[in-house]
């Protein structure tokens, strides 16, 4: 008998907990229904992390401000600022957000860029798509998006500069992986669409590889973002890019404090 009792209790304490979990889940979808559409879905807003810029872009608007330029990446982008605080403000435009793939930047690209009405845009990616952070990708599916994001500028009279993937160190990743032969690929599939629509292309995977080709220690923080010295050497192929996006072919365009001045 009380065996049978124990049983009982048993049986119920799991009808209860699982009536709690089922009872969590369907309040859990209904608060994601209830948010599912909505005039103000920021900061709520995840995967495209479209919500993160909507404020300097809104103050930017009320400004009526028309940057020269805007650059948008993944952390190679917005670490940039950090290094090279002379380039960045209301004229030169960073919108990277750290680990980011071509997809979730193409999501955001109307309002980051085409929004705010730049000269030139230019656009660095890939590397965090070779990493798989969100999911398996291909060389196809990486330039369908900077393809897509390039119609965009193109359709909107925007300058386009197409940034090359830079080395990477994966040495301490298992099984001998290289991301370098996804590099490669991708980079001279940027060249060849920059070749075929008139982009300009700013090399920096040519100006941060080592004698090697590869990944150059003395220019990178860590296995994949630069370090004061490297970001110097890609701010001078950026400087360099964006004054012949712009048609600037005597070089007196300097590139400083946030806004662009004549020598």
């Amino acid at each position: 008998m009380e065996r049978k009792a124990r049983l009982t209790l048993l049986v119920a304490a799991l009808a209860i907990g699982l009536g709690f979990l089922a009872w969590q889940q369907y309040a859990r979808m209904q608060d994601r229904i209830r948010r599912a559409m909505t005039d103000a879905p920021c900061p709520v807003e995840v995967f495209s992390q479209r919500c993160t810029y909507v404020a300097d872009n809104a103050r930017l608007a009320e400004s009526r401000a028309k940057p020269r330029a805007v650059l948008i990446g993944d952390s190679l982008t917005e670490y940039w600022k950090e290094y090279d605080r002379d380039l960045f403000g209301d004229e030169v435009v960073n919108r990277g957000i750290s680990s980011q793939t071509a997809p979730q930047i193409l999501l955001r690209f109307r309002q980051d860029v085409v929004a705010l009405k730049p000269r030139v845009v230019h656009i660095l990616a890939g590397t965090n798509d070779i990493a798989g952070n969100t999911g398996p990708s291909s060389p196809d599916f990486v330039m369908d998006d900077l393809t897509s994001m390039a119609d965009l500028a193109d359709t909107n009279g925007i300058k386009v500069v197409l940034g090359t993937i830079p080395p990477k160190d994966d040495s301490h990743l298992p099984g001998g992986i290289s991301s370098e032969p996804w590099i490669s690929i991708i980079n001279r599939r940027i060249g060849k669409l920059a070749d075929e629509r008139g982009y300009v292309v700013a090399d920096y995977h040519a100006a941060l590889a080592g004698p090697d080709g590869g990944w150059h220690e003395p220019v990178f923080a860590d296995f994949v973002h630069p370090n004061a010295r490297g970001y110097g050497i890609m701010g001078k192929v950026l400087r360099e890019a964006l004054r012949e996006a712009e048609g600037d072919t005597t070089g007196t365009a300097e590139y400083v404090s946030g806004a662009i001045s004549r020598r």
